[in-house]
Formats: structure tokens, C-alpha cells, sequence
């Protein structure tokens, strides 16, 4: 590994360390429970009209490692923090797909969801 891999590792590190929290990923009978970091952004969407819009794009980064179960649509993520229990969908992001690579050295990866009832 290089200096700047290390470096990645450590921060990606850091970021599972100090600003996640306890979430269970299930797909089908199939439950874990890891820690991940909820991040929102803003990404612009042009449709085929050429039309733009913006979106509020919901993921979680998680460290690769603690992902056993590969991620696919449709699989569900429940996030505890306090007395506030949030159900999310695993969807794919806006013309993409349903988690992509977070880190060069993919020690991080993203999974978009949605929210649900």
C-alpha cells in the first residue's frame, strides 16, 4: 500500500469511528448489523426533455468490509438514533445504480436509498 492508501484507510476509519451509528441491513431472512454515516446531497437531474431538477439524494457510506450481503434494490435498512426509528428502501441513485465505491482504495461504499413507511 502507498502512503496516500494508508491515509484513505485511516480516514475512512475515522469517518466509522466518530460519525456513524449502529444500522441493520437485511435482504430477504438475512440480517447484519454494521455502522454507517447517513449523508443527503442536492444532485442534479436533466431529463430527456432537457428539463433540470434537483433531488434530494439520501445515502448511507458504510466501510466494505462489514457489507457480507451484496446490496440490491429492494432491501431494507432501519436506522435507530435515540427514540427515532427511520425505514429506508435500497434504490438506485438518479440513472445509476444501487451503491457505488465511496473511496479510490474501496474501502467505503455508498448505498442510495429512499425512505419509506
Amino acid at each position: 500500500m502507498s502512503l496516500l492508501d494508508d491515509g484513505a484507510a485511516w480516514l475512512a476509519g475515522q469517518l466509522v469511528d466518530h460519525a456513524s451509528h449502529a444500522i441493520a441491513y437485511t435482504q430477504g431472512a438475512a440480517t447484519i448489523s454494521l455502522r454507517g454515516t447517513r449523508d443527503v446531497q442536492r444532485v442534479r437531474v436533466v431529463q430527456a426533455s432537457g428539463v433540470q431538477t434537483i433531488v434530494r439524494q439520501v445515502s448511507f457510506v458504510v466501510r466494505s468490509v462489514d457489507m457480507t450481503i451484496a446490496p440490491q434494490r429492494g432491501d431494507q435498512i432501519v436506522e435507530t438514533v435515540g427514540a427515532s426509528v427511520v425505514r429506508w428502501e435500497v434504490a438506485p441513485e438518479p440513472g445509476g445504480a444501487v451503491w457505488q465505491y465511496e473511496s479510490a482504495g474501496e474501502e467505503m461504499m455508498r448505498l442510495f436509498v429512499v425512505e419509506v413507511d
